[in-house]
């Protein structure tokens, strides 16, 4: 089968684009691939100008129609799309290609949503990375949606042996990896700030971003990071803390489950975890990974699995073989070629 799959290419660091594309060639079918952010003016220009933001979408969304065009794909895969306009996703389906589209982001606004969702119309299926997405869709009467949450890569996220300069570069007790920008992740900034009594190690973007007088800026040991230094930041740590997006004022839901749970699962680190919704559908609390509350209960757990290390590290042992077993981007594109076979 040949498969066009339409997503981002970060320069500094793999995402679920990536991740997605060596899961379909895995599984042994034919890929074609599309950078939908690859605009020729920088969004700083494109912010200013909206002649020159709607200029560049338009010569993307041609470019894809013109790959569309040449490689005849079976199926056309567009992920986020928010940069794919509405009749782009129709003109591919009228070529009959099976046009998918996979909501791999929370909607920020009801705007963003309203803007996807006109593609929607235009698309064979759907699949949602978070229930948040599934349901705004479903109530729309919309039925050829499916649920496809994130993943891990066995390949990119697996446990790793220090070395003596790797363990005093990213030994921590407690470690956190992902955004920290206040502006963005308030919620999250406020719990970190409130564990820093801790042997707190903290790496990601946004770091910048926090005041002066923050007890994090202590803890900051490395911006973004890449999957190399992920595994030793999660092999060495002997509690994970991951954490979610919430919109600044809760005027959209996001559910999702990080890939960031999975990343660190995968990893075989020991996982303490908000309370997201969709965590109780894929994973077992205790069992695969710890969940918290507040800060209260988190302080109180963190210093609880400190010091009980056999059940910590049963833990990390049942997540990591989980994940591997169950959470695999190649047992969500399977997944999604199944349906997609099934139902045509």
């Amino acid at each position: 089968m040949k498969i066009l799959f339409s997503g981002y290419h970060n320069p500094n660091f793999f995402t679920i684009t990536e991740y997605m594309e060596g899961a379909i060639r895995k599984s042994g079918h034919e890929l074609i691939v599309f950078d939908d952010r690859k605009f020729i003016f920088p969004g700083r220009l494109r912010e200013k100008l909206d002649f020159l933001q709607s200029w560049d979408i338009e010569r993307l969304n041609l470019k894809l129609l013109s790959l569309v065009k040449k490689h005849k794909p079976d199926i056309c895969i567009l992920a986020g799309a928010n940069r794919i306009l509405p009749q782009t996703a129709g003109k591919i389906r009228q070529q009959g290609v099976k046009t998918v589209m996979w909501i791999s982001d929370p909607p920020k606004s009801q705007a963003y949503f309203e803007d996807i969702y006109r593609v929607i119309c235009n698309c064979d299926f759907v699949f949602a990375g978070g229930s948040e997405s599934f349901e705004l869709v479903s109530e729309r009467g919309y039925k050829n949606i499916y649920m496809l949450p994130f993943a891990c890569d066995p390949q990119q996220h697996m446990p790793v042996e220090l070395t003596e300069k790797d363990k005093k570069s990213y030994v921590a007790e407690v470690a956190f990896m992902g955004t920290v920008d206040p502006g963005i992740y308030p919620d999250r900034v406020k719990i970190l700030e409130q564990i820093c009594d801790f042997d707190l190690g903290v790496w990601g973007p946004g770091t910048e971003q926090l005041s002066k007088g923050s007890p994090l800026q202590n803890h900051i040991r490395g911006g973004q990071a890449k999957p190399e230094v992920w595994r030793k930041i999660y092999s060495a740590a002997k509690v994970v803390i991951a954490t979610h997006y919430r919109h600044p004022k809760d005027e959209m839901p996001c559910y999702q489950v990080s890939p960031r749970v999975y990343e660190a699962l995968a990893c075989g680190a020991f996982l303490i975890t908000d309370r997201q919704k969709d965590i109780f559908s894929l994973f077992k609390d205790k069992i695969h990974l710890v969940t918290f509350n507040d800060v209260t209960e988190l302080r109180a757990l963190i210093r609880y699995y400190l010091e009980n290390e056999d059940q910590r590290k049963e833990i990390a042992i049942q997540g990591r073989d989980f994940v591997i077993n169950n959470h695999t981007y190649l047992h969500r594109i399977n997944y999604m070629l199944d349906i997609i076979s099934r139902r045509t």
